[in-house]
């Protein structure tokens, strides 16, 4: 089972590491528009988790 995860996580990261010059690619032409939806989702996120009271 854990080999399972090491080999799962080890393929994982060698998807990302193919895929990083095209998510690279893509962020930059429009960097803006995602800064500011990854902003609102971890202010949300972290609005969430202050309501909780963790």
């Amino acid at each position: 089972m854990v080999e399972y995860a090491v080999v799962t996580s080890k393929s994982f990261g060698e998807t990302l590491l193919s895929n990083w010059q095209d998510m690279t690619r893509f962020f930059s032409d429009m960097p803006f528009y995602w800064y500011l939806v990854a902003a609102a989702s971890l202010i949300l996120f972290i609005k969430a988790l202050s309501g909780k009271k963790i």
